[in-house]
């Protein structure tokens, strides 16, 4: 069973997503949303303070470490970080992205996002950064945060397709040294300042790396990893991703499955995007559901519901719910999710359609940021986890 713990000693909540595994091994999911009315620096002050006690008490190891505020608040924030990671004895120099995520309460910080395991994690740097590479049930697993389309010297290609470009080399040239193709990744996170003014030129970029033998080869379509593609911004270039990768190290390893369509939605190639609906990882009796950015698009590819917020915030979420279903989940299993929002009437249209619905509390990150069309008001990326899951048969 997933346990759920909030923990909510002050004006801000966090979120405790836990769930055990054979052999004495443990995922937990941290979610921790500023309070608002506050400035970035107290509000981090608070959410680390609560997050960092969390994290202490597991004696897990963190793996993968979000950051969401606005990039003139990173120093106030990253400084509020390494005094609370040191108060509790954590290593403050572990890798953390800090992407451009605008609150939809205001002020300069949304909230934190962290994955922890239990066992051996190490530290690992590549030109672009660091990263975190861990063992787990026979799976080797890296995780690199923050690669970018600049050249290990320092220098940024010309033109937006150019950094894109490079951003998948630097990628594969960073998981090859530490044994990995980009074969082996599952899961990309990836943020595109301005991302309406050039997404159709990005998918362009994407679809033809993804196509090259180095990567995916001609069978692309059916072996990209599921993809998070948002409006967003880091402190360098026009484009910044996050990957995660997973190789099998013996026969008792994780398998991983693409899922490629769901019952209410079909592959993305199908008009002109490169990535899965979701990948899930069978580990023993656990099944780890890793959605993609999900939005408002029907079987065919098209928009729904242009100009009303609460049909397109209903569409994301039944979409969302179809992929778990694939794999007998629910959106109650969901142990964490960022929640993109265009604008403050989007998200209350949100709200409104989730009391509606009586949904249960999510742990999210909420967010203002532009989706990857002008008419696509709300997308939701999630991870969830179910133990022994039923297969149900998928409708033909």
């Amino acid at each position: 069973m997933i346990s759920a713990t909030v923990r909510a000693p002050g004006p801000q909540t966090l979120h405790v997503r836990a769930f055990p595994k054979d052999r004495g091994r443990a995922d937990h999911y941290f979610t921790a949303a500023a309070p608002p009315g506050l400035s970035a620096g107290e509000a981090s002050r608070r959410v680390y303070g609560e997050l960092c006690a969390a994290v202490s008490e597991t004696g897990l190891a963190p793996v993968q470490e979000k950051v969401y505020g606005l990039l003139r608040e990173r120093t106030a924030v990253l400084k509020a970080r390494e005094a609370m990671f040191q108060t509790h004895g954590l290593d403050a120099s572990l890798p953390v992205s800090y992407l451009e995520g605008r609150p939809v309460s205001g002020g300069g910080f949304a909230g934190v996002q962290m994955w922890a395991v239990r066992g051996k994690v190490e530290t690992v740097r590549h030109p672009w950064g660091l990263g975190r590479l861990w063992s787990e049930g026979g799976s080797r697993f890296l995780y690199l945060p923050g690669v970018t389309g600049a050249a290990p010297d320092g220098p940024l290609p010309p033109g937006r397709a150019g950094q894109a470009r490079r951003m998948f080399l630097n990628a594969r040239s960073a998981l090859r040294l530490h044994g990995f193709e980009f074969s082996h990744v599952v899961r990309t996170w990836i943020y595109l300042r301005r991302i309406l003014e050039w997404y159709g030129g990005f998918n362009q970029v994407r679809n033809a790396i993804y196509r090259s033998p180095d990567f995916f080869g001609p069978s692309f379509q059916d072996r990209a990893p599921a993809s998070t593609g948002i409006g967003g911004a880091s402190r360098r270039g026009d484009c910044v991703m996050d990957v995660l990768a997973l190789r099998p190290e013996s026969r008792g390893g994780a398998a991983v499955e693409r899922i490629r369509s769901s019952a209410r939605q079909g592959p993305a190639p199908r008009y002109g995007s490169a990535f899965a609906r979701a990948t899930v990882l069978c580990d023993g009796p656990s099944r780890t559901i890793h959605v993609s950015g999900t939005a408002s698009i029907d079987g065919s590819g098209k928009s729904v519901g242009p100009g009303d917020c609460e049909r397109q915030c209903l569409q994301t979420l039944l979409n969302v719910a179809a992929i778990l279903e694939e794999r007998g989940a629910g959106l109650g299993d969901i142990c964490s999710a960022a929640l993109f929002c265009k604008d403050r009437r989007s998200y209350d249209a949100f709200l409104r359609v989730s009391r509606l619905l009586r949904l249960p509390p999510l742990p999210v990150i909420a967010l203002l940021a532009d989706v990857c069309r002008p008419e696509l008001r709300v997308e939701i990326e999630a991870v969830a986890v179910r133990i022994n899951p039923s297969e149900p048969k998928r409708p033909s």
